[in-house]
């Protein structure tokens, strides 16, 4: 994508040209994904398949860094599954293995825990909409 021109903009003693304004910021850094990943890292790193929005196929995998709450481990990544939702919006299911024995915290809103997963659906869709696709996890 090239960058958009420099303008132009008069002034009293002539034209003074102003720097182009900066790039939008990628999908990757929207999402926080400090690495993309395909599905047989996502699932090594899980120990198990990943999990997704039925009805929904992602734009991308990718690792970020843990959120406290609600995940158990803040040293380990989690695994974001990115979508597309409305109007554009990222919608980001994060998953992340409960290792043995360790604590797993009060869940709630947008958390939940399948199996030996703790997920976490957040982003730039409204938390309404986040709510109902929370219901959507396979």
């Amino acid at each position: 994508m090239d960058a958009a021109p420099a303008a132009d903009i008069p002034t009293e003693t002539g034209m003074v040209q102003l720097p182009p304004p900066p790039e939008p910021p990628t999908r990757e850094e929207r999402a926080q994904v400090y690495l993309r990943i395909g599905l047989d890292e996502a699932r090594q790193q899980l120990g198990r398949p990943v999990h997704a929005l039925e009805g929904m196929s992602p734009l991308f995998y990718g690792l970020a860094a843990s959120q406290v709450p609600p995940f158990t481990d803040a040293a380990r990544p989690v695994v974001r599954s990115v979508y597309l939702g409305p109007n554009e919006s990222l919608i980001l299911l994060d998953q992340q293995r409960v290792r043995g024995g360790a604590r797993v915290p009060v869940l709630s809103g947008n958390s939940a825990r399948l199996g030996e997963v703790i997920l976490y659906l957040h982003g730039e869709a409204r938390p309404e909409v986040l709510r109902k696709l929370l219901r959507r996890v396979r």
